[in-house]
């Protein structure tokens, strides 16, 4: 059976439980098109370019 190597702090949970929220906020957000273009368009050069 699987053992991870970490335990289940409080610590731990509570950062986890921020993540998830924050990311949950940021999911929400809304993007100006144009900025989301830009932001797919420079993805995209960066991604071939690690590619090669």
């Amino acid at each position: 059976m699987f053992k991870p190597k970490y335990q289940l702090s409080q610590k731990l949970l509570g950062n986890i439980t921020q993540i998830e929220r924050l990311y949950g906020q940021i999911e929400s957000l809304k993007i100006p098109q144009k900025l989301e273009l830009n932001l797919q368009r420079d993805n995209l050069i960066q991604s071939s370019y690690v590619s090669n």
